[in-house]
């Protein structure tokens, strides 16, 4: 919904997916251009072993609006075919040879970044002023032997970050580029039998980018941890205290998403809370 609102204030938007499908990047549709989504491992080739020669050329043809009488579908379907060809072709040649200015580790996170570093390298000649990326990193749902499996995933969450951070201010972008840092749930804040811990609710999430005012917490932190706790649902989870609308309230702002009605239009649920936080709050500039 951001992106629709800054393609209709005249932003020039696109939206990547480094790992498949989510609802994060979905807009309505026709308000902005749809995302793109594209491998960790880069541009997939288009029909790597076609049938006949010329085989885009004929596939526009059969996928074309063929007269006036062409039915509504028909029109839809070809649109959407056509621009997924231009799109693929626009993103192949354009990402055909730039390379990052520095490493990522080759990891899943890490060719993930990689990828959406290139991208953003590429973001003039793509025509983007505002870009949106959904990445993800795996391995969290520790329901047993916790310290083990972080003993592994923390530091290479770290170091793809890391390298995501070096090669954003190498680009000059690092000012210009917020990272946000959620997960569908939280995890128990005790243990369970086996080391590791549950499905919770209420938890901690963050933001990182070069404007961000960072080194404090926002929102109420626990000043109760026990099951007689207000906010306790038993087993070491919790209420949340503050919503996602709070954070993403500020990170629109900081896009240029600033009038009512607009934030009201990315977040349709933020009236309901008391707290929202603000482009002043959370970012430099």
């Amino acid at each position: 919904r951001m992106a629709d609102r800054l393609t209709a204030l005249g932003y020039q938007t696109g939206s990547y997916s480094i790992s498949g499908q989510n609802s994060i990047l979905a807009g309505e549709p026709q308000k902005s251009p749809a995302q793109a989504f594209i491998s960790q491992w880069g541009i997939e080739e288009f029909n790597a072993k076609p049938s006949t020669s010329d085989m885009e050329s004929h596939m526009r043809d059969l996928n074309n609006i063929t007269s006036s009488f062409s039915g509504k579908y028909g029109k839809t379907w070809a649109s959407i075919f056509n621009s997924a060809m231009n799109e693929y072709n626009l993103l192949s040649e354009t990402l055909a040879d730039v390379e990052t200015d520095m490493t990522f580790p080759n990891t899943w996170l890490g060719r993930q970044l990689g990828q959406a570093s290139k991208i953003m390298k590429k973001r003039n000649e793509l025509g983007n002023d505002r870009q949106f990326f959904y990445t993800n990193s795996g391995g969290w749902d520790t329901h047993s032997e916790q310290f083990s499996y972080h003993d592994t995933i923390l530091p290479e969450l770290n170091d793809a970050l890391s390298a995501f951070v070096d090669e954003m201010k190498s680009q000059g972008l690092w000012d210009d580029t917020v990272v946000v840092i959620g997960s569908d749930f939280a995890r128990t804040m005790s243990a369970n039998s086996g080391d590791g811990t549950d499905h919770a609710w209420g938890g901690n999430y963050w933001v990182m980018g070069g404007d961000v005012k960072g080194g404090k917490m926002l929102g109420s932190f626990l000043d109760d941890m026990s099951d007689s706790s207000e906010l306790s649902i038993g087993r070491g989870r919790f209420i949340p205290t503050t919503s996602w609308d709070a954070v993403y309230n500020g990170v629109a702002e900081w896009m240029d998403i600033s009038t009512d009605s607009d934030l009201n239009k990315v977040l349709p649920n933020r009236n309901n809370f008391n707290t929202l936080f603000s482009r002043s709050e959370m970012f430099d500039n």
